[in-house]
């Protein structure tokens, strides 16, 4: 079975796969300029993403105590009358 990049003898280049392999090699290497002015930050970097994180999981857990106290209030604050338990959908 001949191959596709073979004419005649002479192997042609696919410039295609070429400039694929290019670029995927050299996409991490354009970023390098722009990321090196934060290079001194890097050890700042995981204190400052765990604070951002703890600050979530906090924030996570004053909205759980805040809606189950809202739900406890409001199901203690309501007095239905008598003929309304068997219909009421929250009991």
């Amino acid at each position: 079975m001949e191959d596709i990049n073979e004419q005649g003898g002479e192997q042609q280049v696919d410039t295609g796969k070429m400039f694929k392999n290019m670029v995927g090699a050299s996409s991490p290497l354009a970023l390098l300029p722009t990321l090196a002015p934060l290079a001194p930050l890097a050890p700042l970097a995981m204190p400052i993403i765990h604070g951002i994180s703890g600050i979530a999981i906090l924030g996570l857990g004053a909205m759980a105590i805040g809606t189950t106290a809202y739900k406890t209030i409001s199901a203690l604050s309501r007095h239905p009358s008598p003929g309304d338990i068997e219909n009421d959908p929250f009991l």
